[in-house]
């Protein structure tokens, strides 16, 4: 089974920023996906939100360094970008729609799996 793995924004700032408690362990779980060839994937929106971040948090030198990075590997597809359209962005509100709809926010702890749509409900 091919695995994969979506990095977000906190993903892709623990990677660059030494002073994330989980930095070390982020970027041993990274190197070692990328040694068994999983596919991982970042969004535009992603992206976007993790320049922003990385700017005002890490001295300018490594802020610069990290992007060129992260260009460089989407370039050489270790991490496949997906770029968010008016489409994914639709089916992204029908899905929060349904997931509300059949799971309202469970209680801290909780895990709403109790629940499923009927058969003939419009899923994306």
């Amino acid at each position: 089974m091919e695995m994969k793995l979506m990095i977000d924004t906190w993903g892709w700032l623990t990677l660059r920023d030494r002073r994330e408690t989980w930095h070390n362990e982020v970027n041993v779980f990274f190197q070692d996906f990328r040694m068994q060839n999983g596919l991982i994937y970042t969004t535009d929106y992603i992206l976007d939100e993790t320049f922003t971040m990385l700017y005002p948090r890490l001295p300018l030198s490594l802020a610069r360094s990290s992007t060129e990075l992260i260009d460089k590997i989407i370039n050489q597809r270790y991490v496949i970008l997906e770029w968010i359209t008016p489409n994914h962005f639709e089916k992204a509100q029908v899905q929060k729609n349904i997931f509300q709809l059949f799971c309202p926010k469970p209680r801290r702890g909780e895990i709403c799996i109790e629940k499923k749509p009927p058969p003939n409900s419009i899923a994306p």
